[in-house]
């Protein structure tokens, strides 16, 4: 080979490594964004800990409650026999019926079981327990309920008062009762069919349901295989970023010290980046909702709140790691590119690059 064809191929090598490191500086800042996002989405931990920090338990019942009032009141539900029962009772209901510790405990089983279901083919299923919510409606929660149910009617007038003996007389079944409250005297009288009534709801209640239904009926294609592949692609992904770098080397190093420069000036860039990613992490948690299919038309309004700063714990969480990583490259890099220039001046001639 000639000096001119050696030439010609030096400067050919030297323009392949400086695409590639263009390549290298996004892709590096995206391969560190996408591996810390996947490690907090699909960690059951991080939702764990953002709702409690949050209070979420304490005040669910409450928010739950006044979700579903303002669903009756609206028409959005349709429940006749509820429409009286006021916000706070409804909230003391469900608190009664259940309590805190009960959606604590069922809520981190159905995270546990969800992110477990991401990695297997088996049959999708997220399991709620109901049996403590049966019991209590069958209990003095239950009855309690009902009771300020009715104490919710209208009055009764003569004419639904003759009704209610009528059919007093001929079932125990508080549905069949006109919906209107007694007066006090003959509230003694419904106690044991509202006890009765309690009893009949919560035999109808399964022992546990299974909010994954939706997807053993085939009503929704299974997406478990591709978030699988991606999320492997993503396990992986930091390996593109070293190989280009070790391409890089092949190509344009011809002494130690060229590192400096071929490494020093994509990792600070690079570094330099993903510092600007991790400081935007908090606004772009819209991008973030968007990224997990949730809409937030589709949440109910007093618990889009509570879903957006589920959110954006997992995007600060993951823009400290981004930020951590992104600074150590960008150092790395500029040690490398203060080595570099080190040398330079103790030889007194420019590193190559």
């Amino acid at each position: 080979m000639t000096q001119t064809e050696r030439g010609c191929l030096f400067y050919v090598f030297r323009l392949l490594a400086i695409l590639i490191i263009v390549i290298f500086i996004p892709l590096s800042a995206a391969v560190m964004v996408a591996f810390n996002l996947e490690r907090q989405v699909f960690n059951p931990e991080v939702y764990k800990s953002a709702l409690d920090q949050q209070g979420f338990y304490d005040h669910a019942p409450e928010l739950i409650g006044s979700e579903l009032y303002r669903s009756i009141v609206s028409g959005q539900t349709t429940a006749d026999a509820l429409t009286n029962l006021s916000q706070s009772d409804m909230q003391t209901i469900l608190a009664n019926i259940m309590p805190a510790d009960w959606i604590k405990a069922q809520t981190e089983s159905a995270l546990d079981q969800f992110f477990a279901m991401l990695d297997t083919d088996d049959p999708p299923q997220v399991t709620i327990s109901l049996s403590a919510v049966k019991q209590r409606m069958a209990g003095p929660q239950g009855v309690d309920a009902l009771s300020r149910l009715v104490a919710s009617w209208p009055e009764c007038t003569n004419e639904q008062l003759f009704q209610g003996q009528q059919a007093l007389a001929a079932s125990d079944d508080l549905s069949t009762l006109p919906a209107c409250n007694p007066p006090a005297p003959l509230r003694a009288q419904l106690d044991p069919i509202i006890a009765q009534a309690a009893q009949t709801i919560a035999d109808n209640i399964p022992a546990e349901v299974n909010l994954a239904e939706s997807f053993n009926r085939g009503s929704i294609e299974d997406p478990r295989p591709t978030i699988r592949l991606v999320r492997q692609i993503i396990h992986f992904s930091p390996i593109a970023p070293l190989l280009l770098l070790m391409l890089v080397a092949a190509l344009a190093v011809r002494k130690p010290k060229d590192l400096n420069t071929w490494w020093g000036i994509p990792m600070l860039l690079s570094g330099m980046i993903g510092v600007v990613i991790a400081l935007a992490m908090s606004p772009l948690r819209v991008w973030l909702m968007e990224l997990m299919a949730i809409q937030a038309s589709q949440i109910p309004g007093s618990l889009r709140e509570v879903v957006d700063r589920v959110l954006q714990t997992i995007a600060g969480r993951a823009g400290l790691l981004i930020g951590a990583e992104s600074a150590l490259v960008a150092l790395v890099g500029f040690l490398l590119l203060v080595f570099g220039f080190s040398i330079w001046r103790d030889d007194g001639v420019p590193p190559r690059s």
